[in-house]
Order: structure tokens, then sequence, then C-alpha cells
């Protein structure tokens, strides 16, 4: 996100921007939609907090080697494929029908939590800092734990 985040603040000017988590769409909706609206000068009625639908939904994986190699393309063509959804969604489901697994249960999370900190622990802690000069005050759990750990 923090690539992004720069290339946005470096072609706006900082009150230009808005920035909303996904938790905060997901238990503050009308908030969100309200602000961003507002913002846009659009009115709110055209759109439906219980018609959004979920995107980033957590999954399993059979083989690492796989995934590690499917989420870098990902990174590379996330562009090209955000500006072709079906193509994107068709990428996607051919990515689970051959790689994809369940999440397990129990034991597993914990690995699973601890494996997806350690990857993401530098990038979060460049986007909290970067974000914090940026005064947000107002962080999800997922971001300030990382720091705070």
């Amino acid at each position: 996100y923090l690539d992004r985040l720069k290339s946005w603040y470096s072609a706006f000017e900082d009150h230009h921007i808005l920035i909303y988590f996904y938790e905060d769409l997901l238990y503050f909706p009308e908030i969100v939609i309200t602000g961003i609206c507002n913002a846009l000068g659009i009115d709110k009625s055209i759109l439906n907090p219980d018609e959004i639908k979920k995107t980033n939904v957590s999954s399993g994986f059979r083989n690492a080697f796989f995934h590690k190699l499917a989420m870098e393309m990902n990174d590379r063509l996330e562009p090209f494929l955000n500006a072709r959804p079906g193509l994107k969604d068709l990428a996607k489901r051919f990515y689970y029908r051959f790689n994809g697994a369940r999440l397990k249960q129990s034991g597993d999370q914990q690995a699973s939590t601890l494996l997806i900190r350690q990857e993401y622990e530098p990038s979060n802690q460049a986007l909290f800092s970067f974000l914090k000069r940026k005064g947000l005050k107002r962080f999800p759990d997922w971001l300030t734990n990382e720091i705070n750990d």
C-alpha cells in the first residue's frame, strides 16, 4: 500500500486524500460511504452498504511455492488485472481451483498468523510511520499490533 499512497500523495495535496481501512468499511459502512460521497460531492443514496462485495477473503493453499509465485504475479499484474475485473475473477477462480485450500483452524491458524505477520511486518511498519507523519490517528489492529508486538 505504501508505494501507491506515496504516488497519490505526490500527485495530490494531503487534504484531497481520504484514507479508510477495510475495517472502517466493514464495521461502519454508512460512515465511510457518507464520507466518500461528501468528499466527491455525490448523492450517497445511489450506494447501498448492504451490496458491498467481499473481495479480500482469506483462504489457504496447497503448495507454498505456487502460492508465492501467484502472489508475485498478482503484484506485477495487478494494475492490468484491476482494469479488467472479469479477467481477474477468472484468474482467481483458476488459482483457487488449482492451489486453493480451506484454512485450517486450531494450531495451524496461529502458525499462519505468525507467518503473515513476519511477511508483512517491514512494509506495515513503513506504512504505519508514513500514515502517522501524514496525521492519521486511527489505525486498525492489524497495523498497530504489528508495531507494538
